[in-house]
């Protein structure tokens, strides 16, 4: 078994899930059937399957619509997943540290994009509109 899968059985019936999905054989019946499998979907499972269904597709514009449907059916299982820093992994606290702190200033910046991107909208927020 290969160290980076947990479960090599359940990244055969993902893949098959997601080939089937990218050949409009399966749908959400079968979506619903694999949901415990995507529930415990781990990255390095996810990158596994992301390169079968990209040796799978054909063209780029394939590949990427592909790519996209197949991370929306395992986003629920990955974005589930808790993974723990090392306590001697300076650089990745530095790096995880400094995205949560631009997360937190680009979302404070999004109120200015927005009105600076629709003007109109302020003014009708402030209650004067042309």
């Amino acid at each position: 078994m290969n160290r980076f899968f947990a479960d090599n059985d359940r990244v055969r019936r993902l893949i098959k899930l997601s080939l089937g999905i990218i050949n409009k054989k399966f749908g959400k019946n079968e979506i619903l059937k694999f949901s415990s499998d995507i529930d415990e979907v781990n990255p390095m499972e996810a990158i596994t399957i992301i390169e079968s269904v990209i040796n799978a597709s054909s063209g780029m514009d394939e590949k990427k619509s592909n790519i996209s449907k197949i991370l929306n059916v395992l986003h629920r299982g990955l974005s589930g997943h808790k993974w723990e820093l090392q306590s001697n992994n300076f650089f990745l606290k530095d790096m995880r540290s400094e995205n949560s702190y631009l997360k937190e200033e680009l979302s404070g910046l999004k109120k200015y994009m927005r009105e600076i991107k629709h003007p109109d909208l302020k003014k009708k927020k402030d209650g004067f509109s042309l």
